[in-house]
């Protein structure tokens, strides 16, 4: 195989469902795969929701060699240089109001505002503390009037029974300065109206000066779209919902077996061809 084979190529994987099983635990030919990839001359990170803190973890057995897209696009983190390449917030007086008016209607649903270091949890519920468990992050509990640093988002940990009822009434009373995103059954992300992965991939693309063909990624959900959309080869895991894995250029294995591992195979027979 030619020594540099990926040089010049970038795979931007999510990281929940995709590069992970729920036992949180990357799969060994995963592992060996990304570093097959790095070494041939790719560059590989995430693209995920999760914060800095979360991802920070991943960076130390994987070595992303390129900037990780966190907060569902709402800012690029470059791992090697510890530094912000960008950042996207809310307006904080109307996603408090936004948040507010959910709140009184749905008062079920948990609530967590993402800031840089931590995640405050205005209101928890049984999501909320899954959550927590999932991501093992830097969580801290507190008063809308305690947060003193800007909002990246608004996350909403709800009932998948009300998912749709709670997304379509947050619609009808939000204006254009947020986007919702549903980033699995039971939590749903009020973002910056222009922050999402796609967005993110190509600011991260114009920086890294990567051609879109040669620019890949693989995710497995509703959030994932705009990224699947914006790559110039994109994947789907076998557990992704039907009408993503339609879309997708490829569809791999289960996430429990190595999804990403197949994309890079997938890549490397078809650049050999």
């Amino acid at each position: 195989m030619e020594k540099n084979i990926f040089k010049g190529y970038l795979i931007l994987s999510d990281l929940d469902g995709t590069l992970i099983p729920e036992s949180r635990d990357i799969p060994k030919r995963n592992i060996d795969a990304i570093e097959r990839f790095k070494k041939l001359g790719g560059k590989f990170s995430l693209a995920t929701g999760r914060n800095k803190f979360s991802v920070s973890k991943y960076n130390e057995s994987l070595k992303f060699n390129a900037p990780a897209i966190i907060l569902n696009g709402g800012a690029i983190y470059d791992f090697e240089n510890d530094e912000f390449i960008s950042e996207l917030f809310v307006n904080k007086t109307n996603a408090a109001a936004y948040m507010k008016k959910i709140l009184e209607k749905f008062p079920s649903v948990g609530v967590e505002i993402y800031v840089d270091g931590a995640i405050n949890i205005i209101k928890e519920n049984e999501y909320v503390q899954y959550h927590m468990n999932m991501e093992n992050n830097n969580y801290v509990y507190c008063n809308l009037e305690d947060i003193k640093s800007p909002w990246y988002k608004v996350f909403f940990a709800v009932d998948e029974k009300i998912m749709n009822q709670v997304k379509e009434y947050a619609q009808s009373i939000t204006g254009e300065d947020v986007i919702w995103v549903t980033s699995c059954g039971n939590f749903l992300e009020m973002l910056p109206s222009n922050s999402n992965k796609g967005n993110a991939f190509n600011r991260l693309i114009g920086h890294l000066k990567i051609d879109n063909s040669k620019a890949c990624a693989i995710g497995d959900y509703y959030n994932d779209w705009d990224l699947l959309k914006a790559a110039g080869i994109c994947a789907a895991p076998e557990n992704a919902p039907e009408d993503i894995k339609s879309f997708a250029d490829v569809v791999v294995s289960h996430c429990d077996k190595g999804a990403v591992a197949d994309f890079i195979e997938y890549l490397e027979k078809n650049i050999e061809r």
